[in-house]
């Protein structure tokens, strides 16, 4: 029987590759919300789509796409800069709509963002969503990032407003 040595630095990558592999993979969350003006239920259902430190975004924005070719275009955008770029997830836009929020650039890693849960109430889809900043003393990467987190809904039509967790 043969024995395979693992040093310590190996064993902690390959952990930590596979936990990021699987954080970065597609996952559904559901949101059960009530209308307040209906007696019914929603099932909102999230869909991560992608997200990261790194974006081809530079200027902080919270965006709402609707279309396959505005889709397209965010997507290409998203990933401007990166080589190869994979094609953009297939959407069904007849049966959801996507939300993007995006930091910016910012002058180190350490920051990040979430879109945590969806509420729909009188008609409007609230985004709601959580940032994350480096506490000072903190080690950080001292590279330029653009944190970003692109979702899905099983939400059209409704107006959508974006909200900041405050925790």
């Amino acid at each position: 029987m043969k024995l395979i040595k693992y040093n310590t630095a190996s064993l902690f990558l390959t952990v930590f590759f596979c936990v990021a592999l699987l954080h970065l993979s597609c996952h559904r969350r559901t949101a059960r919300t009530a209308d307040m003006n209906e007696n019914d239920t929603t099932d909102i259902v999230i869909t991560h789509i992608a997200g990261g430190s790194y974006c081809g975004i530079e200027e902080p924005d919270n965006r709402i796409v609707t279309s396959a070719d505005a889709w397209e275009e965010m997507w290409a955008e998203i990933h401007r800069g990166t080589r190869p770029v994979r094609e953009a997830p297939e959407i069904d836009f007849s049966r959801e709509t996507v939300a993007g929020v995006f930091l910016g650039t910012r002058s180190t890693g350490g920051y990040s963002v979430e879109i945590i849960d969806a509420v729909k109430h009188n008609g409007t889809l609230k985004v709601i969503y959580k940032t994350k900043s480096p506490a000072p003393g903190d080690m950080v990467s001292m590279a330029l990032t653009q944190p970003f987190h692109v979702v899905s809904f099983n939400v059209t039509g409704a107006e959508i407003e974006f909200i900041r967790h405050e925790p």
